[in-house]
């Protein structure tokens, strides 16, 4: 799989070299470092689909926003409102050192399988400490939300595994 990404990464950076320098990040109803995220290409500005987009593609999207970001989240569209307007991207895997999503795979520009409401958001440079909790279950189990900018964020569990979940048992006090 690594092979396979690295592959199709190197073969972006030799054939579409100028598409990546097509593409401008922006923002919208957050900060300048944190909000729904949107690409301008093709005299308009598009929205991203959060499916398969993960921490390596916000990474990249906040060095497409010109922020040196050592840390990156994924955010759901929710929390800076729907996005209109084409959607440009879906299920993007990026390595995390390229310099535009237009150089991480993904299905094609304007294919995709999302709708309004599943937009991605990012932030960049959180040095917040976030903190965890289980709501809808017991002390022990039900669905995770995360602290984040003064609010309780569910967390959305594509691409949620196993090392995910034990991040998350330990930032709840569990230490196994």
């Amino acid at each position: 799989m690594r092979y396979r990404v690295v592959t199709t990464y190197l073969m972006y950076l030799l054939l579409v070299p100028s598409l990546a320098q097509e593409f401008r990040a922006r923002v919208v109803g957050g900060t300048a470092e944190a909000g729904r995220l949107e690409i301008f290409y093709n005299e308009t500005w598009n929205t991203v689909c959060r499916y398969g987009f993960g921490q390596e593609a916000a990474l990249v999207a906040c060095r497409m926003l010109g922020i040196n970001s050592t840390t990156a989240a994924v955010v759901g569209s929710d929390k800076y409102g729907p996005g209109s307007g084409p959607i440009l991207f879906g299920y993007l895997q990026c390595v995390g050192d390229e310099t535009s999503l237009a150089q991480c795979e993904h299905l094609g520009l304007y294919t995709h399988f999302c709708e309004h409401w599943q937009h991605v958001g990012v932030a960049c440079n959180i040095m917040q400490q976030l903190t965890a909790r289980v709501v809808g279950g017991t002390a022990e189990a039900g669905r995770l939300e995360i602290l984040y900018d003064g609010t309780w964020n569910t967390v959305c569990r594509d691409g949620f595994g196993q090392e995910e979940a034990l991040v998350a048992c330990r930032m709840l006090g569990f230490n196994r």
